[in-house]
């Protein structure tokens, strides 16, 4: 559960929208992830057809409604939907959608409670009404309609390519699609209400909503869907959603030229990464790690992993022998960081490729990286992380190194260099950093490559 939540939260940071609500059609809408969020005090989690689901409940500090037709007044307590949020574990990827089902008026006979006779893995064997998949942005990927427990419709997006999706989605529920009898309609979103009073008269307020058009066509059902065994009863739930639609993402010219894998990423991700590399460039240090970076035409695919235990505290790492920097959680993922990820790509190049130094120098590789990343720290005033803990000694050396806090060195005195050593010692020790115990030193192995960044940045230097 816990790593669900990190890899939702990664992909899918909280956005601040404010109060506003406006009404939309076409394709700008407001991303219902900026409107709603998880429960994750209500999660429950299963297994159905044959992937890890975490379904959670809305916050409901934010209600949301789905209806047919555009109402004066949105009424909760009349609310004839229920929407829920889905992540899907393959063992290998998670997905996210959301789930919502919009029961039909004969169905629910004004009892909005048999809403909660439905879920993804259990559906009401008399269930008639929709069910919507969407991405956690908004965006239909696909929905059935059913009458009397049984699926009559199919649901597209208006899209040339929702068919192969549909087909997808259907091919383990025994379900056979026919092309007649197809129309396009719509529902709609309630995102929230304004209202304005003015001269103490009673306000007038004004409810929005957001348009989705959909493809609605007739189908047959041959069998029903199997029951996979998840509590579903002879109903055996809804049937799985489609695979995620690629979307395009912006990419900023700066970040584009550091991703390899530019498909597999979200804009939520794409923002966030460029933010921190904005950050990075403020800085002179982080400006020649980057410039080295794009002379050398070293990229990287960025992967989202929370499974993985990086020893930085933010959660990163980079895998020399694949060039892939893994980021366990984007939403405390910070600036320093990632630029220490982008020195080890540095080392990678510089040294040959690190991981032959695995079993005999790993510490050395490890600790040049962090030493490099405070001296950039006492220089700038900053830092909460050392890469020697409990011994005050360390920051007379850091002192000493960067001239009173104000430059890079591009060499080591004999003097710096033995007292290098010993820090580089204490680096593998439990007591000053618990976490390198297991690597590995060769006292031969110079940080050369901090003085090539040194040297080579406009950075002040010695």
């Amino acid at each position: 559960m816990l790593q669900a939540k990190i890899w939702y939260e990664s992909v899918y940071p909280a956005i601040n929208t404010g109060n506003i609500r406006i009404e939309s059609t076409g394709a700008t809408k407001t991303p219902l992830n900026a409107l709603i969020k998880p429960n994750w005090d209500k999660a429950v989690s299963y297994t159905r057809f044959n992937k890890n689901v975490v379904e959670l409940p809305l916050d409901t500090a934010v209600k949301l409604g789905f209806t047919l037709n555009k109402n004066n007044s949105f009424n909760f307590k009349k609310n004839p939907s229920k929407s829920s949020f889905l992540i899907l574990n393959d063992g290998k990827t998670y997905t996210a959608y959301i789930m919502t089902i919009l029961a039909d008026s004969a169905y629910l006979q004004n009892n909005y409670n048999k809403l909660n006779l439905n879920s993804y893995s259990k559906r009401d064997a008399n269930f008639s009404g929709y069910v919507f998949y969407s991405a956690p942005g908004g965006k239909l990927l696909s929905g059935w309609h059913y009458l009397n427990g049984k699926i009559n419709k199919s649901i597209t997006p208006t899209t040339s390519h929702s068919s192969v999706l549909q087909v997808q989605s259907v091919k383990n529920s025994n379900i056979q699609l026919n092309d007649n009898g197809c129309s396009i309609s719509s529902y709609l979103v309630y995102t929230g209400t304004s209202c304005i009073s003015a001269g103490g008269a009673a306000p007038t307020c004004t409810d929005y909503y957001d348009e989705y058009d959909f493809l609605i066509c007739d189908t047959i059902q041959s069998v029903a869907p199997p029951d996979d065994g998840s509590g579903g009863g002879g109903s055996g739930g809804f049937p799985a959603p489609p695979p995620p639609l690629p979307v395009a993402v912006n990419i900023p010219k700066q970040l584009d030229t550091l991703i390899t894998n530019k498909t597999a990423l979200t804009q939520p991700q794409i923002d966030t990464l460029n933010s921190k590399l904005n950050q990075i460039l403020q800085d002179c240090i982080g400006k020649a790690i980057y410039n080295y970076l794009t002379a050398n035409q070293i990229s990287f695919p960025f992967t989202f992993n929370p499974s993985t235990n990086p020893n930085s505290p933010d959660g990163a790492s980079f895998d020399p022998s694949s060039g892939t920097i893994n980021i366990k959680n984007l939403a405390t993922l910070s600036s320093t960081s990632l630029e220490e990820e982008f020195f080890h790509a540095v080392q990678n190049s510089f040294y040959g490729g690190t991981y032959q130094y695995a079993n005999t120098a790993s510490a050395n590789i490890e600790f040049e990286a962090k030493l490099l990343r405070d001296m950039y720290q006492v220089i700038n005033g900053i830092g909460v992380n050392w890469a020697i803990m409990n011994d005050p000694s360390y920051f007379a050396f850091l002192q000493n190194l960067t001239n009173n806090y104000t430059s890079y060195p591009t060499s080591f005195t004999p003097t710096q260099l033995g007292w290098y050593k010993i820090y580089l010692g204490e680096f593998i020790q439990s007591q000053y950093n618990p976490y390198y115990t297991n690597d590995v030193i060769d006292y031969t192995f110079l940080p050369t490559a901090i003085f090539n960044i040194t040297s080579s940045s406009t950075c002040a230097h010695q």
